[in-house]
């Protein structure tokens, strides 16, 4: 047996096995969830619970200070107070310590509810991938299932909405409060410090204009739009593959499916947080800045690639296509074009120039009406374009070949010299951008395979009648699990990189809570309650980041919802209906694979991401319920107790009792964090492990696996400078650093 044909037989095995490995949907979901998962860390929320019970123990601290207890706040000339009631500066901070209490409590009784609707949310996607496989409950229960997930969202985002206006309502009274004391008394340094922080809470602010609907609908669209495409995609294309290419269309149904993968995702994160514009949302209390504050610059990411350029989806679909270019140009006799397959040896049907040549010209057809002036989709046509001019060259001497018996350019002439060297970047370019593509945040490194029976590898590739077909197919192989492997080892990357991350907010946090154990005393002035509501607003804005998080996420999941049953659920249910009303109507197929093996694979996508997503942001609710007993619950017990008029020896010693309490719930809950995130890097590190023995057996050609090294690298680069803008854009860098 030569090596290609014993690496024929152990990479489709390979493939085949991860396809169908036990429990697949739950790697999947595992895979989207960890990909994803530093960008919504629940330890943002839970780290900042502790010393923001402290900081209303700060407050009732101040409520009794001799050095506060004369100061009376006016509004600004002509205008009356927002949110704050009194005129008496201790009254307003017993009701802002009252409001930060309501919000605890209120997080404590909701984010109960989030965590049980998780459960319903897995059963009923469970649900849908037995319905799924029954062509006769897909009419009657298989809407109903997705419209039971849009209720459970729905019903989470009631619950996350009520908590998000408890902490709405303490940060505009603390907010209000801090600028009315600023309009009293204040310093150029204070004025600074209260820009930062108010442009640090602007940015953490929920966008509900109503415009918001039609940006909604107007995305819902465009996924219909992008969803249709591939679609038509596979229609247009079931009637090019010929027998003996069943492999490569196998292989281009697959990419289709990965397409749909990644349009939800990108549905799901658009429709969350793609409407955020931050620079049109206002700092709560605004109207009373001071005069002349200095203006700043936000600190913005380095640029990232644009997950939403058509090429990122149209690179899935046509990689089959370049890869079949690169056997035929580069895998022939000497390392040069393989004319024998080339040319074919029953007519047209059969040569694998043309039929190369036709799917890339309706790929490039289809994109450059969609394709951006910018990068990545002007990378994309240019190898379009390449691979286009150089099928047509081998094609057009195939042509002329079987006219005139003309002999064909061998390895060493000019012709196929200039072709490869044109070649060579380009293929190294559409590599790269497919690595980068199937390694977005919020993808599976390896998604559900088609729902649909699969034939056995040595089955497929026994129909394989060219070695072109079949060394592309190898090569297909080899690349999908070397992307897999660098997708989860960027993930890892990425969740370390985090992890650094919260350790630094951790030290920020310290700093905070030094600063409210100074500040905490029974003889407090004016400077000092300023300084105690800026540490208060610094940690309900950090808090409430995650909490917004929470409630967009569920608003759009609805939203979501209704496009799958738009653009997936009602087409598929429609072809069902009519292939059952007539025995006679035909279907689309490509090798095997029916059109509704492709639809029932996407919407089967749809439900596994929304899955994903849904039980990342459960994490956030069923940590803080976890935790909530051990480490907040305590805490409230305690702030409670001071909350009652006592001595000032007496209220004293209750503070140094809740400091103390503090600092054992964030050593804790950081312990607890710890172990968590242990979990998951090894987790991810046995799957990378497990694709590394197979990829060690088949290495990609070194300059196809540095290519896809590069998508990798693009990938965590845009994922550490997400990082690193959002802890600098955080509350607690902004102006913690500065007082």
């Amino acid at each position: 047996m030569t090596g290609i044909e014993e690496e024929l037989t152990v990479a489709p095995k390979a493939q085949y096995d991860l396809d169908s490995r036990p429990n697949i949907t739950d790697d999947t979901v595992n895979e989207i969830k960890n990909s994803i998962i530093f960008q919504y860390n629940w330890e943002e929320l839970l780290q900042s619970g502790p010393v923001a019970l402290s900081c209303i123990g700060s407050c009732f601290i101040a409520c009794t200070s001799k050095g506060s207890d004369h100061i009376q706040l006016d509004p600004p000339e002509g205008k009356e107070f927002q949110h704050i009631k009194y005129k008496a500066l201790n009254a307003n901070l017993m009701d802002s310590a009252n409001y930060g209490c309501e919000a605890f409590l209120k997080a404590e009784r909701n984010m109960v509810f989030v965590q049980q609707a998780s459960g319903s949310v897995s059963k009923a996607v469970a649900d849908v991938e037995k319905i799924l496989m029954n062509e006769q409950a897909v009419n009657t229960q298989l809407a109903s299932r997705l419209i039971l997930i849009k209720k459970a969202a729905d019903k989470c985002y009631n619950n996350v909405k009520e908590i998000d206006e408890k902490f709405d309502r303490w940060l505009r009274h603390c907010m209000e409060l801090h600028a009315v004391c600023m309009q009293t008394q204040s310093s150029n340094a204070e004025r600074l410090v209260a820009t930062e922080m108010d442009m640090a809470v602007a940015q953490k602010t929920v966008d509900s204009q109503k415009s918001e609907v039609d940006k909604t609908r107007e995305r819902t669209q465009t996924f219909g739009k992008q969803m249709e495409v591939a679609t038509e995609a596979f229609k247009r294309a079931s009637d090019k593959y010929p027998s003996g290419w069943e492999i490569i269309g196998q292989q281009f149904v697959g990419s289709l499916s990965e397409t749909g993968l990644a349009l939800i995702g990108l549905a799901v994160k658009t429709l969350t947080f793609g409407s955020i514009d931050m620079s049109r949302n206002r700092a709560h209390g605004e109207e009373y800045a001071p005069p002349n504050r200095p203006t700043l610059s936000t600190p913005k990411p380095t640029e990232s690639p644009r997950v939403g350029d058509p090429a990122n989806h149209y690179i899935s679909k046509s990689i089959p296509y370049f890869e079949q270019l690169d056997v035929i140009l580069t895998k022939g006799k000497d390392g040069g074009v393989n004319w024998e397959d080339a040319s074919g040896q029953d007519g047209r049907a059969d040569q694998s120039s043309y039929l190369v040549k036709s799917l890339l010209q309706s790929e490039f057809d289809d994109f450059r009406k969609v394709a951006t002036r910018l990068d990545p989709s002007q990378t994309l046509l240019n190898a379009f374009a390449v691979a286009l001019k150089i099928a047509m060259a081998i094609n057009e001497i195939v042509e002329k070949s079987a006219k005139i018996n003309r002999s064909f350019p061998k390895a060493n002439s000019q012709e196929v010299k200039d072709w490869q060297q044109q070649w060579r970047p380009v293929y190294s370019s559409v590599q790269k951008l497919s690595a980068t593509a199937h390694s977005q945040l919020g993808t599976a490194a390896s998604g559900p395979p088609i729902m649909a029976g699969t034939e056995d590898p040595a089955t497929t590739i026994g129909k394989t009648r060219t070695l072109s077909v079949a060394q592309a197919s190898l090569d297909a192989a080899k690349h999908r699990l070397d992307t897999t492997q660098k997708h989860l080892s960027a993930t890892q990357d990425l969740y370390l990189k985090s992890s650094q991350a919260m350790i630094e907010q951790q030290n920020k946090l310290s700093q905070i809570q030094a600063d409210i154990k100074r500040l905490s005393m029974t003889t407090a002035d004016l400077n000092e309650v300023k300084r105690i509501l800026i540490r208060a607003i610094e940690l309900i804005a950090q808090m409430k980041s995650q909490i917004s998080n929470l409630c967009r996420f569920f608003g759009a999941i609805g939203a979501t919802v209704d496009a799958v049953v738009m653009y997936n659920v009602q087409p598929f249910i429609d072809d069902i209906t009519a292939t059952t009303n007539d025995s006679t109507a035909g279907q689309s197929s490509i090798t095997g694979y029916h059109y509704n093996d492709l639809t029932r694979t996407m919407i089967y996508q749809a439900v596994v991401t929304i899955k994903a997503y849904f039980s990342v942001f459960a994490d956030i609710a069923g940590m803080w319920s976890q935790l909530c007993i051990e480490d907040i619950k305590p805490g409230l017990e305690l702030v409670d107790k001071m909350s009652l008029s006592g001595e000032n020896e007496e209220q004293q010693l209750k503070m140094d009792e809740l400091q103390n309490w503090t600092q054992k719930a964030r050593d804790h809950i950081t312990q607890v964090a710890a172990k968590k995130r242990a979990e998951i890097i090894d987790q991810l590190g046995v799957r990378i492990k497990n694709i590394e023995a197979t990829t060690k057996m088949l290495p990609s050609a070194p300059a196809v696996e540095a290519a896809i090294e590069e998508g990798r690298q693009v990938v965590i680069q845009a994922g550490e400078d997400e990082i690193t803008h959002n802890a600098a854009a955080s509350p607690l860098e902004r102006s913690s650093i500065k007082t």
